[in-house]
């Protein structure tokens, strides 16, 4: 997306929230990380200048393999307008949700106040110009997602969502609730605290109830796109799997 001036300006708070962290000179690594040769790449540019290429080669293993929560949080602000841009998501950890799950990997409930508001703020502000935006173009739940991995809660969020009444919003519902029909049947084993996965499991139930389809089937008389309408059915005719008592990817 190329962020509108609500987005923007969220952007621009990132950026001053962490501009104190600086570049790290050494970049302590897993010997298989190649640590110059990244810190190199990421040396390349000006901050505000890096490219996805420049920073492929670390943001998919900062924290774990490759640098510390601080090294994190100066690269944080363009990382995240990365993918806000779209052009960080080819990569590993460039997508918003993945990038939500860095983000939290790095205690982040334990950072400054100052710094998780402009980090949810951002999140918030994009998923809001998502939603109109063209599924081409973006997904919007992948950002509602995200503020679900921050520990965002989102019931407000979700009750702003049925109540707009613009198309686009409501065929990112229809392609939410697809989503979700995949999610479920492509469960995966157990893996950590089920009570982690609360949040998903109460947005995965509202998604598959009665409020959404009601919504989405007043849509249906608003579009006239052939492939809109076929999105739509999609959502309406697929028949939602059980939610499985597994992690779910």
């Amino acid at each position: 997306m190329t962020p509108e001036p609500d987005l923007q300006t969220a952007l621009d708070a990132v950026y001053a929230a962490f501009r104190h962290y600086s570049r790290p000179g050494t970049l302590e690594a897993a010997p298989t990380r190649d640590p110059k040769r990244v810190l190199a790449r990421l040396s390349a540019r000006n901050l505000a200048e890096l490219t996805s290429d420049d920073i492929n080669g670390y943001m998919g293993w900062a924290m774990t393999t490759i640098g510390g929560v601080n090294d994190y949080k100066h690269f944080l602000p363009r990382i995240l307008e990365l993918a806000v841009q779209g052009t960080g998501r080819v990569h590993v950890g460039g997508d918003p949700e993945s990038l939500a799950g860095k983000i939290a990997y790095g205690e982040f409930s334990d950072w400054p106040a100052d710094e998780r508001a402009a980090i949810v703020t951002a999140f918030d502000a994009a998923w809001r110009q998502a939603l109109r935006t063209s599924l081409e173009e973006e997904e919007a739940e992948d950002w509602l997602r995200g503020l679900i991995t921050l520990g965002e809660p989102i019931q407000t969020r979700l009750t702003a969502w049925l109540e707009t009444s613009a198309p686009l919003a409501g065929l990112h519902l229809a392609d939410a609730v697809c989503s979700e029909i995949l999610r479920r049947k492509d469960a995966r084993p157990p893996f950590g605290s089920s009570d982690e996965y609360v949040p998903y499991k109460a947005y995965s139930a509202w998604l598959a109830g009665p409020s959404v389809r009601e919504r989405l089937e007043c849509l249906a008389s608003e579009i006239d796109d052939d492939e809109e309408a076929w999105r739509l059915r999609q959502a309406l005719d697929g028949p939602m799997p059980p939610y499985p008592e597994v992690w779910r990817g």
